[in-house]
């Protein structure tokens, strides 16, 4: 049933990617398009569960028969069945958070509600200009799903579901990752548990980020990496393929932890049927199932790459150097400084790439550092005087090789090592917990080197461990690192309950389940910025005020130029802001998070690779301007220009002159 269950995912993933591409050829991804692309898919998929029924295989027989054995299990094993109400009371908790809070983490703030945002206005996916290249750039399937959901729920109530989805999946499939790395009923019952109970996994559910997605994909790679599956090749490796394309689709880490499994499989099955079946049936279909999931989205993004390489300018924004005198626009009527007036639409392409997420070493001493400031995110206790010490060790093993705990080489821009600490926050909490008991993994299994899965588990162990390496020999060290080694911590569950169910048996396995929930009651009740209890509970603040958890200073300011936009009649808003700037906020306080037939939004004064869409579109003339980037002086956009109306340290509204 929970092969099923994933094999039903991986049909659902796929069917949201190619609706969303065909819808958008057309420009109908819109209410209409949807319910006809949704209605086509659920036609399809009853004629496969129907068939299915006709060779004597029921669904929903199968699912009557597995609860039966889940509740003669549960009446049998009263603890057992206590662990499993446990289980499914923290994750009630979580799904609670997830419906009644608004996605308000700060990337999703700036550009992964943003860019759904965009999309329902366009109804397409079409590149668009836009001030923060993230919006265009990023793996975009999660952010596909939540425009579906968008769309036809009329906002974005149903945002955060996605990743709680994709947590649900996740709990599913190390559940039978266990049992195919020989787990009982108990093994398998303390893999959903710690799958469950990862306190970054925990936050990270009730958001809008991508990270559990593109977890969830992985997972079910591994699944059939691991599985003998149907017995025939070309179904099997279809699903490995569609598996690892969704999650290339879904974020880059997707390429670093899936290739270990992938190499695995074509191993697996070069043994079996020999290196020619692997050059000339199974690797072909891996490629085409890849490519048929991500080939939309890498050629809009190549092809404006392309473009903006050709185009390339020394310079972006023209500042008129004769308009910088005592004639200059001021911003009201009273007298003042000169302003400078800048035209934004006269500026030349700069091609401004992203900052290099890319390590620029790879020498040992690299790799390092890197491994070790990636696992001491999640050694943080709310213990400071072990935080000190690890902090401490941690410093002196660089001294020792030779390198810097901040080397550029090494470290992200932003990223400067603070050292071990404790936080609740969804943003760098660890999993202090689970890396003690994954990293004891090692010995526990040296020292019974044989059993019925022993060398299954070293291979699967080891295929953690090299996607683990490859991503830190790949990215830049950053303080957020943590929400991207989820899926190496909910892969490194279900082995970790394997190696415990067999050496210690059903209580053991059972207590530490229970033990594992209770540790991440508090990421749950006081998470931030979406705590159960506490005067900030989701439950107690207005929702419209939870989307500014994580910056409660922008609330005022926003507020004040949304309603100026509103009172001023405004249908055309330009937004002039940085790369890490929040604009979903706007679009809901303007209700056009879910599309709007009054309002259009677009970005204005673009100066990186997307530039260029600008020209070739239709001019677009905006009524009013947010900015963060332009503070001390007028503008001019499409021969119109426009002053200060309202000037704040978070934001300034400019109106026409």
């Amino acid at each position: 049933m929970r092969r099923t269950i994933l094999v039903a995912a991986v049909f659902l993933g796929v069917a949201v990617t190619l609706t969303t591409e065909v819808l958008s050829t057309m420009r109908a991804l819109n209410r209409t398009g949807l319910a006809l692309a949704w209605l086509v898919v659920i036609v399809v998929g009853a004629g496969w569960l129907l068939a299915k029924r006709r060779h004597g295989s029921s669904a929903v027989a199968h699912l009557e028969e597995r609860m039966a054995v889940l509740y003669r299990i549960g009446a049998a094993d009263r603890y057992w069945a206590a662990t499993l109400l446990a289980l499914m009371g923290l994750v009630a908790g979580v799904a609670a958070i997830a419906v009644v809070a608004p996605p308000n983490t700060w990337d999703a703030m700036s550009y992964h509600m943003a860019r759904v945002a965009h999309w329902i206005q366009g109804e397409s996916i079409a590149m668009y200009a836009s001030n923060s290249p993230p919006q265009v750039v990023h793996p975009p399937w999660a952010e596909y799903a939540i425009a579906h959901l968008q769309i036809m729920s009329g906002g974005d109530r149903l945002a955060n579901l996605v990743s709680f989805a994709a947590y649900v999946g996740c709990i599913i499939g190390a559940s039978l990752l266990a049992r195919q790395l020989g787990s009982g009923r108990y093994g398998q019952l303390l893999a959903a548990a710690l799958c469950a109970s990862l306190p970054m996994a925990v936050l990270q559910a009730s958001s809008a980020q991508n990270n559990l997605s593109a977890a969830f994909w992985v997972v079910c790679l591994a699944v059939f990496v691991l599985d003998e599956g149907s017995g025939d090749p070309t179904a099997d490796g279809l699903l490995v393929g569609t598996s690892l394309g969704l999650a290339m689709l879904t974020k880059y880490t997707g390429y670093v932890y899936g290739l270990p499994f992938l190499l695995w499989f074509l191993w697996r099955v070069g043994r079996r049927r020999g290196w020619q079946y692997v050059l000339k049936r199974a690797l072909p279909l891996l490629i085409v199932s890849v490519v048929v999931l991500n080939a939309g989205h890498d050629a809009r993004v190549g092809a404006t790459f392309v473009r903006a390489l050709r185009e390339q300018r020394p310079a972006s924004l023209v500042e008129q150097g004769h308009r910088e005198d005592a004639g200059a626009i001021p911003a009201d009527q009273t007298p003042q400084a000169p302003k400078r007036l800048i035209h934004l639409e006269n500026g030349r392409l700069l091609v401004a790439l992203p900052v290099r997420y890319a390590n620029q070493a790879w020498d040992p001493q690299a790799l390092l550092s890197n491994v070790v400031r990636n696992l001491s995110l999640h050694m943080g206790t709310p213990i400071p005087a072990l935080n000190a010490l690890a902090t401490g060790a941690i410093n002196g093993l660089h001294r020792v090789i030779g390198a810097s705990v901040n080397d550029p080489n090494t470290t992200y821009p932003q990223g400067y090592y603070r050292g071990v600490r404790f936080t609740m926050h969804e943003d760098d909490a660890g999993n202090p917990l689970h890396l003690v008991l994954i990293l004891s993994l090692p010995v526990w299994l040296l020292l019974k080197p044989t059993g019925p899965e022993r060398r299954r588990q070293w291979l699967y162990g080891g295929a953690i461990a090299a996607g683990f390496l490859l991503f830190c020999a790949v990215f830049k060290w950053m303080p957020w690192h943590s929400r991207l080694h989820v899926t190496p911590f909910v892969l490194g569950a279900p082995l970790a309950a394997s190696v415990i169910d067999e050496r210690w048996g059903r209580r053991t396995s059972l207590g530490l389940a229970l033990i594992a929930l209770a540790v991440a009651l508090p990421w749950l009740f006081w998470g931030s910025p979406r705590p159960m209890l506490g005067a900030r509970s989701v439950f107690a603040q207005p929702r419209s005020s939870q989307y500014f958890a994580n910056r409660p200073g922008l609330e005022a300011p926003i507020r004040q130029i949304a309603s100026m936009m509103q009172q001023s009649g405004c249908e055309r808003i330009g937004l002039l802001i940085g790369g890490n700037d929040w604009e979903y906020p706007l679009w809901v306080l303007l209700g056009a998070e879910a599309g709007s037939k009054e309002i259009w939004i677009e970005h204005v004064g673009v100066v990186n690779f997307t530039r260029f869409i600008e020209r070739t579109r239709p001019a677009f003339r905006p009524c009013a301007v947010y900015s963060t980037r332009m503070r001390d002086a007028n503008i001019v956009i499409a021969g119109q220009e426009f002053r200060q109306a309202f000037s704040d340290k978070e934001g300034v509204l400019y109106m026409p002159w």
